[in-house]
């Protein structure tokens, strides 16, 4: 949702409304998008406060995330299950 909200540049206000956090969320979040450079800060001279861009890398992993494909992000799964006879089976999935 946050991601998003920054398709055309909104300030911090704004995401955070559209995105439904609280001030201390948004500190967060905005802080952890740019230090991973999913969105990036504009500043122009007719505006205050800065506006917030989602990046072409940002915008790859929306598109991975919206497919439903986000789960090639992580590196593999391991599922443990337990059988009939209460033996553990682990499954091991590459992501």
């Amino acid at each position: 949702m946050i991601l998003n909200s920054t398709l055309n540049g909104e300030t911090k206000a704004t995401i955070r409304f559209k995105a439904h956090l609280n001030d201390d969320q948004i500190k967060r979040y905005i802080s952890s998008m740019l230090s991973k450079q999913l969105i990036k800060e504009r500043h122009d001279n007719q505006n205050l406060s800065p506006h917030y861009q989602i990046t072409e890398k940002g915008s790859r992993y929306l598109q991975i995330y919206q497919e439903g494909q986000f789960f090639h992000l992580l590196p593999e799964l391991v599922i443990n299950e337990t059988d009939r006879n209460g033996l553990v089976n682990n499954h091991q999935m590459k992501m």
